[in-house]
């Protein structure tokens, strides 16, 4: 291993104007809009493709961790059998863990890889591994340039390689930045979000409805307006704008709000002032306001103008309203209340879809079917009664992309609800994993706030059967569980300061407790039920 390349040999003028061309077009790479990870990939099409440094068309980008160890965060050609041993690499193991302890580019003749049996063995493999370092020289990564075994290090090279490293560490701190100020943004959002739901519920203290019922709708509504075109911030403000839409309840008389059965009709009429009384609360400038505003008093409004209270017809009525709407039904129809009980999903859809061109935009019933198992995910995070564990996946569900887990008959432990949560819980922790490589900030916050969810919903469930089947390991397992959640919880708290660095350890520890977990620990469960059934002569 070598950290000082070798003697000065002047380069041809070939070569200079190559490395001209070469830090030129890295440096557009990092001023091109396109996803992070796509502008180190594409980094590294050029550099893995430079003849002069000797380049074989192989390399890999490393980003540190909090403990500083290094995570692989993209790769060019690289074989598996080194890629699976350097998915995670230790401070000052190998030659791209030395080059980041000693923060100087380091070429190194060899690397370690697998054999079939296991084994690791050192083979020839020459490369450049260089630190990717931030404005206080603390190390943000690694970058790994492999070269044939043919090739002499120059020492005119160092200074190419030097500036190609500044160059990358450039893309990784702005991405930082962006990440923490998008980060902090959605904070805010959320604490305002927060500050509105409890507002709203304070003011309907007297409805029947929940505070689940509130983050349904207003995620229902945001799912929507997705599908339907809507921007980002138009989507930002109907998500925070949505949980008003009932906030002129404050002003119906007690006997009615707390009436135990059905209304008469002059009641009726009473409580169909509350849209009105909801606009007249909701004054001001401000376009959250407005957009409240907007909602509360059109939500009960009719496509056909059927509905009140002004009777308004078609796009007359404001697009908000119309999304809330459609969200507010849907989540009213599937949902228990003390007078009715929930309609299955299924009627409730062939009602909603029977109702378009009637009391709902058209358009909009197509976008509320189009994202509907995003809604149903939303259905079994924030359901009220704990039937969400049974959730399964939508036969739509669309698939994803290079999954991080592969879900295969080798993950089943032969019990069907667990194995439909099982399935459930891959899914989410595989839509952190997309967003993560998107480098979509909200995504991932989202992705990984619904796994931490869902895998409690999860958890719960389990630990109930587990407990009706008298399971003598139930402690353990719960305290497992327990542990994963708290990970999680630290993870996303550690997202605001080190947002690149958390993001590799997160979906690391993910993929490896998820799938160890289900392989192992809830396959010895899986055991031990088949072992009662034999005893028994029972079958699960």
């Amino acid at each position: 291993m070598s950290t000082l390349l070798d003697t000065p040999v002047i380069p041809g003028s070939d070569t200079c104007l190559q490395m001209q061309d070469a830090l030129q077009a890295i440096l557009r790479v990092g001023l091109e809009q396109r996803l992070f990870h796509m502008q180190l990939k594409k980094i590294l099409d050029v550099v893995t493709r430079l003849e002069w440094l000797g380049a074989q068309g192989r390399g890999a980008i490393f980003i540190t961790n909090s403990q500083g160890d290094l995570n692989l965060s993209v790769e060019h050609g690289m074989p598996e059998s080194i890629k699976e041993m350097c998915q995670k690499v230790g401070a000052g193991s190998s030659a791209c863990g030395v080059s980041a302890q000693e923060t100087e580019i380091v070429h190194h003749p060899h690397v370690q890889t697998l054999d079939a049996d296991g084994r690791t063995r050192s083979v020839p493999c020459p490369h450049f591994s260089i630190p990717l370092l931030g404005p206080d020289q603390d190390v943000l990564g690694v970058m790994v340039l492999y070269v044939h075994e043919t090739h002499q290090p120059q020492a005119y090279e160092q200074v190419f390689l030097e500036t190609l490293g500044a160059a990358v560490s450039n893309i990784l701190v702005t991405q930082n930045l962006k990440m923490k100020s998008e980060i902090n943004h959605i904070r805010y959002q959320r604490a305002q979000r927060d500050v509105t739901e409890k507002l709203v519920l304070a003011s309907e203290y007297r409805d029947n409805e929940t505070g689940n019922h509130i983050r349904r709708m207003s995620k229902y509504s945001r799912i929507i307006g997705k599908h339907a075109g809507l921007t980002e911030h138009q989507l930002d403000i109907l998500e925070s704008a949505a949980p008003m839409h009932d906030i002129g309840k404050v002003g119906i008389p007690d006997h009615i709000m707390l009436k135990p059965g059905p209304l008469d009709e002059s009641e009726i009429g009473v409580m169909r002032t509350h849209p009105t009384i909801g606009g007249n609360l909701l004054q001001g400038d401000h376009e959250l306001i407005q957009a409240g505003r907007d909602i509360a008093l059109s939500h009960h409004e009719h496509w056909d103008g059927n509905g009140y209270p002004l009777g308004l017809q078609g796009i007359e009525i404001p697009l908000y309203g119309r999304i809330c709407a459609i969200a507010d039904v849907y989540d009213a129809l599937t949902s228990s209340r003390p007078y009715k009980e929930a309609w299955p999903r299924e009627k409730a859809l062939d009602l909603i879809d029977s109702l378009a061109g009637t009391q709902f935009d058209p358009d909009l019933v197509k976008a509320f079917m189009k994202g509907l198992w995003e809604i149903l995910a939303v259905q079994a995070r924030y359901s009220d009664e704990g039937h969400e564990a049974k959730f399964e996946l939508p036969s739509d569900t669309p698939e994803i992309a290079d999954p991080l887990i592969t879900w295969t008959d080798d993950l089943l432990v032969n019990n069907e609800l667990i194995d439909k949560q099982h399935r459930f819980l891959v899914h989410r922790v595989n839509l952190v994993h997309q967003a993560i490589k998107e480098q979509d900030t909200k995504a991932i916050m989202e992705a990984l706030r619904d796994a931490r969810a869902y895998a409690g919903i999860h958890f719960r469930a389990e630990e109930e059967l587990m407990e009706s089947k008298g399971y003598p390991e139930l402690s353990r397992h719960r305290r497992l569980h327990e542990i994963f959640s708290d990970k999680l919880d630290q993870f996303e708290e550690d997202m605001r300061d080190h947002p690149l660095a958390t993001t590799g350890d997160l979906i690391l520890y993910m993929r490896d407790w998820v799938v160890k977990h289900i392989l192992v620990v809830d396959a010895e469960y899986a055991d031990y039920i088949k072992r009662d059934a034999d005893k028994n002569g029972l079958f699960d």
